[in-house]
Order: C-alpha cells, then sequence, then structure tokens
C-alpha cells in the first residue's frame, strides 16, 4: 500500500493547488470531447454526400428534410416538457 496522505504532506501541497488541478483535468476532458464531436460531424457529412448522390437527392429536398427533422425533434422536446 502506498501513503498517499504521507507523500502529500511532505510535498507540502495544499487543498487549493489539488483543486486547481481538477479543473485543468476537467478542460481537458472537454476539449477531447469536442474532438470526439469533430469526427461524428465528418463522418455524418460523408454519409449524408453518398446518401444524395446514391438516390439523386437536391439540395432543396435536402434543406426540406433537415427542416422537417429539425421540426419533428422539437415537437417531441415540446411534447414532453408539456
Amino acid at each position: 500500500m502506498i501513503p498517499f496522505d504521507l507523500i502529500l504532506r511532505v510535498q507540502g501541497t495544499n487543498k487549493l493547488a489539488k483543486f486547481t488541478k481538477i479543473g485543468k483535468f476537467y478542460k481537458i476532458l472537454r476539449i477531447i470531447k469536442m474532438v470526439r464531436l469533430l469526427k461524428v460531424a465528418r463522418v455524418r457529412n460523408n454519409i449524408i454526400k453518398n446518401m444524395s448522390e446514391a438516390l439523386k437527392i437536391g439540395i432543396g429536398f435536402e434543406r426540406l428534410f433537415l427542416l422537417f427533422i429539425i421540426f419533428i425533434v422539437l415537437v417531441h422536446v415540446l411534447g414532453c416538457f408539456w
């Protein structure tokens, strides 16, 4: 077993220093999550582009379909809050 209490006392770190390290760790985790979202967005764009080319869908229909999806999600969320 490692005596962490004795090690931390010898180094002279205080609780405020530990708290600031936790904040930095949290920021790093947020940055990692943002990078993951960018990767998902790239994959999503590739899927949409391939589907549009395969089905010969025009940009107007794409926008109309996206508006319809947004509307359905909005109605769902408002229905949940109702």
